[in-house]
């Protein structure tokens, strides 16, 4: 995992600085070519991780001694499984919006479910800085202004904001 993080992100330690640079070293055609190897297989343990939670439901259920529990546990099973499944089959959608050819893929049924349930929004594409960060970069603001309109416009710093990044952070409390 070391030697991979080094060869994509070009690894570089500066020694005169103290720093470890980064940068992206592929391109968006070689991210793209990976997420077509890489994403069916998610989906795949993700179908395989589910059924086995399920198998192991339907073994909690038979495991019960009356007859009365047995036939409330599957109830309680069917009602929860076939939950997990109906989420599970809309949030592939959002899983698959990084490779539109699987997405294109999946089963007309799991489209319908989407599009009948978005409205809901109870599944999305939001990922940990998702937006913001990617093979492209992150797009950031920047203020402009100036005093006199014959002197030069000037950069207005955010406070706590990552601006020059030759710079260190500032000191913020904890949080």
């Amino acid at each position: 995992v070391l030697y991979w993080t080094s060869v994509y992100f070009d690894v570089s330690f500066n020694t005169s600085n103290a720093f470890v640079e980064t940068k992206v070293a592929f391109s968006k055609a070689e991210f793209a070519s990976a997420l077509e190897y890489v994403m069916p297989l998610t989906v795949w343990m993700a179908v395989l991780s589910l059924g086995v939670k399920l198998f192991q439901g339907v073994i909690h259920c038979l495991e019960q001694r009356s007859f009365f529990s047995k036939l409330l546990s599957f109830f309680n099973l069917f009602c929860v499984g076939s939950t997990a499944i109906y989420m599970f089959a809309i949030s592939l959608m959002s899983h698959t919006a990084l490779d539109q050819g699987l997405q294109s893929r999946l089963w007309p049924v799991v489209h319908q479910w989407h599009s009948q349930s978005s409205y809901y929004h109870l599944t999305s594409s939001y990922g940990l800085f998702r937006r913001m960060t990617g093979v492209g970069g992150r797009p950031e603001v920047v203020l402009e202004g100036s005093n006199d309109v014959k002197s030069g416009w000037k950069e207005y710093h955010f406070l706590y904001k990552p601006g020059n990044l030759s710079t260190r952070p500032p000191v913020v409390a904890p949080h």
